[in-house]
C-alpha cells in the first residue's frame, strides 16, 4: 500500500483503505471461505496497523457484513437501471436481462454460492438474503403489474408470475454456482440468446 501522510487519514484515504480491505476480504471469501479470513492477516497484507482495521470492523463478522452489503449494493445498482426503458413488457424484459447479466457473471455466481452456504448457519446473512430477495421481487412484481395493466400479460398473482420468470432465467446462474463453467451453464450458447429463449417461453406461458 502506498505510504500516506502522518495523522488522521483524509476522507479519500479512509474510503480507499476500506475499499482495499473489502476487496481483499472478498477475494478470500471467493477462494477459501469465511473461516480463513483474519483481520490481523489482512492488516499485515495491506500494510496497516491491525488497530486501524479493528476501528472500522470490530470483528470478522462485521467485516463480512460490510463485504456482503457492498456486493449486494453493487449488484442492485447494476440491475436497477433496466426499469426505465421501453413500454410495459419491454421494461420487464430489459430489467430481467439486467438481473440475468449480473447474476450470470462468474464472480457473482461464486459469491452467491458462498452466500447461500454461509446463510445456512448465519441468521444475519439469512435476513440480508431475504431483504435482497424481497427488493428484487418487488421490482419484478411492479413491472409485471404494469404489463398486466397494459394488456401484455395475463391476469394473476404478480408474485407467482415473477417466480415463474425467475425460475426460467436462474438456471444458468445456478449451474455456474455449481462450478460447471459458462459453456455448460449456457448450453454452449451466447448468454443473450439463452436469455431471449427463456423470456420468450415466459411470454408464451403468461402473455395474452
Amino acid at each position: 500500500m502506498a505510504q500516506r501522510r502522518a495523522g488522521r487519514p483524509s476522507l479519500q484515504e479512509a474510503a480507499a483503505l476500506e475499499s482495499l480491505v473489502l476487496d481483499r476480504a472478498m477475494d478470500t471469501l471467493r477462494s477459501a471461505g469465511f473461516a480463513t479470513i483474519s483481520i490481523d492477516r489482512l492488516a499485515a497484507e495491506i500494510g496497516v496497523a491491525k488497530q486501524t482495521l479493528y476501528r472500522r470492523f470490530a470483528s470478522k463478522e462485521a467485516l463480512l457484513d460490510a463485504v456482503v452489503e457492498r456486493e449486494l449494493a453493487r449488484m442492485q445498482a447494476a440491475i436497477l437501471p433496466g426499469r426505465a426503458e421501453g413500454e410495459a413488457l419491454e421494461k420487464l424484459k430489459v430489467f430481467a436481462h439486467h438481473y440475468f447479466t449480473v447474476a450470470v457473471r462468474p464472480e457473482n455466481a461464486h459469491f452467491a454460492a458462498y452466500l447461500n452456504t454461509a446463510a445456512l448457519t448465519n441468521p444475519k446473512l439469512q435476513g440480508r438474503q431475504k431483504r435482497w430477495h424481497d427488493l428484487s421481487m418487488s421490482a419484478f412484481e411492479n413491472l409485471i403489474v404494469r404489463a398486466q395493466d397494459a394488456g401484455r400479460l395475463r391476469s394473476g398473482d404478480p408474485r407467482a408470475l415473477a417466480h415463474l420468470l425467475l425460475d426460467l432465467i436462474n438456471g444458468a446462474p445456478y449451474r455456474l454456482q455449481q462450478s460447471l463453467g459458462s459453456r455448460t451453464a449456457l448450453d454452449g450458447r451466447k448468454s443473450t440468446d439463452w436469455f431471449d429463449d427463456r423470456f420468450e417461453a415466459f411470454t408464451r406461458l403468461c402473455g395474452v
